[in-house]
């Protein structure tokens, strides 16, 4: 193999019959100056988003205690702001850095903790109501349709529009060469509207209706758009799912060519090829086979192979939720590591606890109701063990052979619905890991509020008011790489819609609403 001077790990492409798979980078068919360069380099930037249903998140679980906050700042003459470094406690088998962010203490992980942020103050300054678009950006995408209360009549107005995600997905700042996907999203749909990710009818030219885009629920589909560069028909109902020569098998070839027929490549690049190649096999080999059977009640009819999956949108079973995720988690790190895609929408519903009587009416609509504070902690603490921790975990693996990880290079977004009441979107709890190639400070948990009693706010469980959800996702935007110049709108600070509800006015100062395109500078590395 003749050696090229600007080896890269796209240059490691091999196809067979209109199928490639992206394999990874091999440092020892590197000059030592290129490997010196990987090393120190960081990745290209990938985003994921996890959501949790409706929110309404007791307070004193969510968030660490008010002795973590060492640090403070004037962020405007009046707003000074809180943060401070987490704590990680450990109780026998057990780690928190607060009660519904705990897991066992082999999984939440010191390691894991220095990369993680907590925050607390990133309102949605209007009444949003029950909502899938806003969290990433398209609060027109509510339950209320054009109807409702008066701020959600001016919400509609503005209409439908685009998400971070797919602004993301076709910058040329983001994606500077082709890739084999922009984004892949869950089908996760719960209520009218639904869906979580819009953008402009015409790709090319940004403009035309801002609509819904389209969503799998799928890891076969999504698996074989990835990695085969097909697109799976669905099967016809009440015949045998279709099959195909595995993945592995079809690339076979091209990867013993590779692995037996270069003379340069290391014994540990051959033993890192392998396990590459076994990995995805045995991701494959989960996708194609049918979830276990967790219960005498429970015999799915199809399996995971199957165009509309073996598991549901909202898989009330704890377990079977777990198994659900476990996959998609799985899709989701090789596909990252094959630069596949950078792109990730994932909702997710389920509580990951055995629900007694109704989620939504009976607890997260009740938070006061006698149990209900327990029930909610739960559910976000199984979440967060059995969703958000494996899924950090699963991308804080080397990259390229430095000490650089996937997750190093990435952001991980765990957003809520609402905050501590339901249909309120104030202090929404968002969680997140990585430093987007070292741009956030990491490790720390940052409060936003203004703690004045002007700037309380709510209806029933008073809150102080913190910075816009606007703001953060023009943060995001940035820290993704993307220039405001790509999604800013002339008179409209913040990404989406700059407005301020009734139930809100007056609790912001100018600058909060006037600035909301500024990275907060605690949030910098």
């Amino acid at each position: 193999m003749t050696k090229n001077a600007s080896f890269s790990r796209r240059k490691l492409l091999h196809g067979a019959g209109g199928v490639a798979l992206g394999l990874p980078l091999l440092p020892s068919l590197l000059s030592l100056k290129e490997a010196d360069a990987a090393v120190a380099a960081p990745g290209p930037k990938r985003f994921v988003f996890v959501s949790h249903l409706y929110g309404t998140t007791p307070r004193n679980t969510i968030y660490p205690g008010a002795s973590v906050l060492t640090e403070s700042a004037v962020l405007y003459p009046g707003h000074s702001v809180s943060w401070g470094k987490l704590q990680r406690s450990v109780s026998g088998t057990n780690a928190s850095v607060a009660p519904a962010l705990a897991a066992p203490s082999s999984l939440l992980t010191d390691r894991l903790v220095s990369k993680m942020n907590v925050m607390r103050g990133w309102d949605i300054p209007f009444d949003i109501n029950h909502h899938s678009g806003g969290h990433l950006g398209n609060y027109a995408a509510n339950n209320q349709g054009g109807g409702g209360s008066a701020d959600n009549q001016v919400i509609q107005s503005f209409g439908n529009q685009p998400t971070i995600d797919q602004i993301m997905a076709y910058s040329s700042a983001f994606y500077p060469s082709a890739v084999r996907e922009r984004f892949f999203i869950d089908g996760g749909i719960y209520v009218p509207p639904g869906p979580y990710s819009f953008y402009y009818q015409n790709i090319q030219t940004k403009s035309g209706p801002v609509s819904r885009v389209a969503a799998n629920k799928s890891t076969s589909y999504w698996f074989d758009k990835l990695f085969t560069g097909t697109t799976p028909k669905p099967s016809t109902p009440g015949s045998p799912a279709s099959t195909r020569k595995p993945l592995v098998d079809v690339v076979l070839e091209d990867y013993k060519a590779l692995r037996n027929g270069n003379r340069r490549l290391s014994a540990g690049d051959k033993t890192r090829l392998d396990e590459f190649i076994g990995r995805l096999s045995e991701l494959q080999k989960k996708i194609q086979a049918a979830p276990a059977v967790t219960s005498a009640n429970c015999s799915p009819k199809k399996n995971a192979k199957d165009a509309s999956g073996a598991f549901q949108e909202y898989e009330g079973d704890p377990t079977r939720a777990q198994q659900k995720y476990a996959i998609w988690i799985e899709l989701i790190a090789a596909a990252f590591a094959c630069d596949a895609t950078r792109i990730v929408v994932l909702p997710a519903g389920e509580p990951f606890l055995q629900i007694n009587g109704d989620y939504h009416n009976d607890y997260t609509h009740q938070p006061g109701a006698p149990g209900a504070a327990d029930v909610l902690t739960k559910t976000n603490q199984g979440q967060f063990e059995r969703c958000i921790l494996p899924l950090a975990t699963a991308l804080d693996v080397s990259e390229g052979g430095g000490t650089n990880t996937v997750l190093d290079s990435s952001l991980v977004m765990w957003s809520h619905e609402h905050g501590a009441e339901p249909h309120y979107a104030v202090s929404i709890p968002i969680i997140t890991f990585g430093s987007a190639g070292g741009f956030f400070k990491t490790g720390q948990y940052f409060d936003f509020r203004r703690k004045a009693n002007d700037a309380l706010t709510g209806v029933s469980a008073q809150e102080f008011s913190g910075l816009t959800h606007q703001r953060w996702l023009a943060t995001v935007l940035q820290s993704m790489g993307v220039p405001k110049n790509e999604w800013e709108k002339p008179g409209r600070p913040g990404y989406g819609i700059n407005f301020v509800g009734d139930l809100f006015k007056g609790r912001y100062l100018p600058d909060v609403v006037n600035k909301a395109s500024e990275v907060p500078p605690m949030l910098r590395a």
